[in-house]
């Protein structure tokens, strides 16, 4: 072992489940998405939304970020 033999230890484990988990991690971030008008980088927004994070939403025009915008601000 590299570490001289001894067993690496990290942080206690969580209680819940991996997603409750996820969302405190996530909670209150600022997360920047590249394409949010549709597709994946819409349904990568949705996701970061509903996990509690603070979005910048970013696309190659204007047509539909307004309205995927207003959506996740009503979530």
């Amino acid at each position: 072992m590299a570490d001289g033999g001894k067993e690496a230890t990290g942080p206690a484990p969580t209680i819940g489940t991996r997603g409750e988990q996820m969302r405190r991690e996530i909670d209150g971030s600022v997360v920047v998405v590249i394409g949010a008008s549709s597709g994946v980088g819409r349904t990568t927004a949705e996701m970061f939304a509903d996990r509690g994070a603070h979005l910048v939403l970013a696309a190659r025009g204007p047509e539909g970020l307004h309205e995927v915008g207003e959506e996740l601000r009503r979530r």
